[in-house]
């Protein structure tokens, strides 16, 4: 839980940035749009260094900037696509937004160009479609009781969100998650 704090103020910046450029019209909306991609894959640099066992900082959040133009592509492009999705009977489009979920994970982990990391994601997806649903109805119920908790329960649940969605990228793409130990006896024991 003492991680917990840097996530939860980095939501708190967050919030303050866009309720910031929501008072600018057109201008703010448009820079919001555009900024959202790297800042919301700053969650997956900080929570997966932690989750790898790296010390992480809190400027670690705005390590995804690096990857800002490939990060605007995804969002610019994952977006269309799943808009257009959506206006062809709605399951094209869930079913893309769900592909691309790890999309900009790729892109700063493995540092893969949009296209490559949207295809790479959405074809892990597939494979894994099943789970992924699994995951995406869990975080929507969880995100629905932070907004049920007079939107306060959103500055915990959106952290806890990426953190468990950091969990399955690493489960689907990553080498970091080790097997269960097996006891000394050989034999598995299930408790």
């Amino acid at each position: 839980m003492d991680n917990l704090g840097p996530l939860i103020l980095y939501t708190l910046l967050l919030l303050a940035i866009h309720t910031a450029l929501a008072f600018i019209p057109i201008v703010g909306w448009i820079a919001s749009w555009v900024i959202s991609p790297a800042l919301s894959a700053g969650y997956f640099v900080y929570i997966y260094k932690r989750f790898r066992g790296e010390p992480a900082r809190f400027e670690d959040f705005f390590g995804a900037m690096d990857h800002f133009a490939q990060l605007f592509l995804v969002g610019l492009v994952g977006g269309i696509l799943i808009a257009v999705g959506i206006l062809l009977c709605i399951l094209p489009g869930l079913y893309l937004a769900l592909g691309y979920m790890f999309a900009s994970f790729l892109v700063v982990s493995r540092k893969l160009q949009f296209w490559q990391a949207m295809e790479t994601s959405r074809r892990a997806v597939t494979d894994n479609l099943l789970p992924v649903i699994v995951l995406a109805l869990a975080l929507i119920g969880v995100n629905i009781l932070g907004a049920l908790a007079c939107l306060v329960g959103l500055i915990v649940s959106i952290p806890l969100s990426f953190c468990a969605t950091v969990v399955a990228f690493e489960r689907i793409f990553g080498e970091t998650v080790a097997p269960p130990p097996v006891p000394a006896s050989g034999a598995i024991r299930i408790d």
